[in-house]
């Protein structure tokens, strides 16, 4: 068996045991929600890849569906992958196409959106490294890079940390825990296939 198939597997399992957890978490979510801060618009674009196998490039859109994910089920405003792609396309910008920060700057005033969120991921087939920025529109500031690094099967936890560390970094009155934005993130698999695809309950 091939490592990527042992490590969907392993997912499918978190899968199964997200669908008996799901209703639970669901209510904790709810109050922790009202606890959160919501200090603007997000918009999330896909990460891209800094040398990883070509069998993991749908790790980009993946991450970003993640972000998305996390980032709505915390209590954030946050366009979805569909509002980004056709913002893209009106502006005659292929959905996949790798855009500058300058690019992606002008895409969220467009939006008027106040926080743009990008990164990129590096793995050997059995680690991940992912970084990720929040850049602000208003007024104009590159926040510093978050990283994590860990087993690529550990995906989901890794994000989450990350998403949590960016929302800290940029409001320093965001109040939820790790542990407690982490239940109340959604719960979300991708498997690499020949379009991206997820499972995800919240």
């Amino acid at each position: 068996m091939s490592p990527y198939r042992f490590i969907s597997a392993r997912c499918a399992l978190v899968v199964v045991w997200a669908i008996f957890w799901a209703a639970s978490l669901q209510a904790q979510a709810s109050a922790r929600t009202r606890g959160a801060t919501q200090s603007g618009v997000y918009l999330v674009f896909p990460f891209e890849s800094a040398g990883a196998s070509p069998r993991l490039e749908w790790l980009g859109e993946g991450l970003e569906e993640l972000t998305i994910q996390s980032l709505s089920a915390s209590g954030q405003q946050v366009y979805s992958h569909a509002g980004r792609t056709t913002e893209l396309e009106r502006n005659g910008l292929p959905f996949s196409a790798k855009l500058s920060r300058a690019s992606m700057l002008r895409v969220a005033q467009d939006l008027d959106a106040d926080f743009v969120i990008f990164g990129s991921f590096t793995s050997d087939g059995k680690s991940l490294t992912i970084e990720s920025r929040v850049l602000r529109t208003d007024p104009l500031m590159l926040l510093p890079s978050v990283r994590e690094t860990g087993p690529l099967d550990s995906l989901m936890e890794m994000q989450s940390k990350l998403v949590w560390r960016l929302l800290s970094e940029n409001d320093k009155a965001y109040r939820p825990t790790l542990a407690d934005f982490s239940k109340g993130s959604a719960l979300c698999v991708w498997m690499p296939s020949n379009t991206t695809s997820a499972a995800c309950w919240q």
